[in-house]
């Protein structure tokens, strides 16, 4: 099946309007900063996945030698975290 240009440009667009694909990799990485985790920086932090859960989003993050998990929630547009787990 071929694609038209336009059909594509509509495809991108519904997906955008629809929410797909959780908060961005910056918003994330800066979010997790935040908590300070033994001094991580947004560029010391990779994102490993995420998963929904419980009607959140929750990130698996790299940070340093732990692995953390980070739930989400939009709220207002705006991507926030509920709180952060790490360990070993």
């Amino acid at each position: 099946m071929r694609l038209t240009l336009k059909t594509t440009v509509v495809i991108l667009l519904l997906l955008g309007f629809t929410g797909c694909g959780g908060p961005s990799d910056n918003i994330v990485k800066n979010i997790a900063a935040q908590y300070n985790i033994s001094g991580a920086k947004a560029s010391d932090i990779k994102i490993v996945k995420s998963y929904d859960k419980d009607g959140k989003t929750v990130m698996v993050l790299q940070i340093k030698n732990m692995v953390c998990e980070m739930p989400m929630l939009e709220i207002d547009g705006q991507w926030n975290a509920t709180g952060i787990h790490c360990g070993g």
